[in-house]
């Protein structure tokens, strides 16, 4: 805590301010898991804990203005007012009488404007990036700095002797600002990328002799810093099989910049309605074959689930042909083709075979197919003992990957 005794400036001025960070509101994780018949659990220090700035102003029976700035490895940057910080949740603490103090908090300055996240390393232990543990529990590290300069300035809104607003420039140096007071901060971060594990195993074989492990192999990981990193856990030659083998790799991308992308669906999106025209009562008492009137209906799949899921198949089932009125039924098999410019082709007997294929649709996951009906596409009726004239119609079931969807042929 750094102390600033009031040195009798007709300005406000920050009289006290003091840093602080709890550790124990570093966040953790836990994860647990299994590799190569190795159990392990992880723990992890994932990110540094807030650091809270509190200041004192004298105010002086005067309004003012607090503005900072932070100097750093990639230069002097420029003034900020603290007033126009909205994602540091700052709390201002005002004497509504302008008695002596007022009260600031900033919960975390890491959140303030150009704070540098660049790190520089300062020393790291004996142990090698692939130290394998032999004995006793060893915590192999680096140790990991950042550096910041925080520069906090106050300064009245209205100039005492002439009544002007003080205007701060937001490039103004020391110099500039020399009739205000400036309290400045270094702010040396230190920190270690740190992994403790344990130098053995316990082993027990089971009734087949094989080699179990009785406990959790414990690690823990602290990574304030959120750097990437790779930990390879192995025995060495001279310990239990397996020998010199990494039984599990732990590592972290904290840097990168991430994103999910969620599956999509697999869809029959639209089906023909198919119309075979007339046939007379003496072609269906004999059996007759019509071709499709209506050509050019779509049948379109789309399939969007992603390039690691990209199989499908497409069948139909047609069932009666239904009067119009009556309870008469014809039954009839449709044979049935659909074509595309691209060379794409749905063919088959709508009687549960399967007509289409992601081989042939070429879908691959990540696009949608359309066919259209060709007047290859024929309905053919078996021959009739009775026969009632009008019109007659039967659903046609499409089931894709268990999902049916029904259309009409007439």
């Amino acid at each position: 805590m750094d102390i600033f005794e009031d040195l009798k400036r007709p300005n406000p001025q920050a009289t006290k301010v003091s840093l602080k960070t709890d550790e124990d509101q570093s966040a953790v994780g836990m994860s647990v898991g299994e590799h190569n018949k190795v159990p392990f659990s992880i723990k992890s220090v994932k990110e540094l804990a807030p650091l809270t700035l509190d200041a004192d102003i004298l105010t002086r029976n005067q309004d003012y203005q607090v503005w900072y700035r932070w100097k750093n490895a990639s230069g002097d940057h420029e003034w900020h007012n603290l007033a126009d910080e909205k994602s540091a949740d700052i709390d201002w603490q005002y004497d509504a009488k302008k008695q002596k103090y007022n009260h600031i908090t900033i919960p975390d300055l890491r959140k303030l404007q150009d704070y540098s996240t660049a790190l520089k390393q300062t020393s790291k232990s004996s142990q090698s990036v692939d130290y394998l543990p032999t004995a006793a529990e060893e915590t192999p590290y680096l140790q990991l700095q950042r550096q910041n300069t925080f520069e906090l300035l106050v300064a009245p809104t209205e100039d005492g002797s002439t009544g002007k607003e003080v205007k701060i420039d937001p490039k103004a140096t020391d110099q500039d600002l020399e009739d205000y007071q400036i309290t400045t901060i270094d702010l040396a971060e230190k920190g270690n990328l740190e992994f403790t594990v344990p130098g053995q195993l316990a082993l027990k074989p089971d009734q087949q002799k094989q080699t179990l492990y009785q406990a959790k192999f414990p690690v823990t990981i602290k990574n304030p810093w959120q750097i990437n990193y790779r930990l390879g856990l192995g025995f060495n030659s001279q310990m239990t099989s397996p020998a010199a083998s990494v039984l599990y790799p732990i590592e972290s991308n904290a840097d990168a910049a991430t994103f999910t992308i969620d599956k999509g669906k697999l869809e029959l999106k639209a089906v023909p309605d198919m119309d075979f025209g007339h046939f007379t009562v003496p072609e269906v008492v004999k059996g007759a074959t019509n071709p499709l009137t209506n050509t050019g209906g779509a049948l379109t799949v789309s399939d969007f689930r992603g390039s690691d899921t990209t199989d499908w198949s497409l069948s139909a089932t047609t069932g009666a042909f239904k009067h119009e009125s009556k309870s008469n039924t014809i039954n009839g098999t449709i044979d049935f083709t659909a074509t595309n410019d691209d060379g794409a082709k749905a063919t088959g007997t709508l009687d549960g075979a399967k007509i289409w294929t992601s081989a042939d649709a070429k879908t691959s996951g990540v696009s949608e197919k359309t066919v259209n009906t060709t007047d290859a596409t024929t309905l053919t009726l078996s021959p009739q003992g009775g026969v009632v004239s009008g019109k007659y119609t039967a659903n046609v079931t499409w089931t894709l990957d268990d999902t049916p969807t029904a259309s009409q042929a007439s």
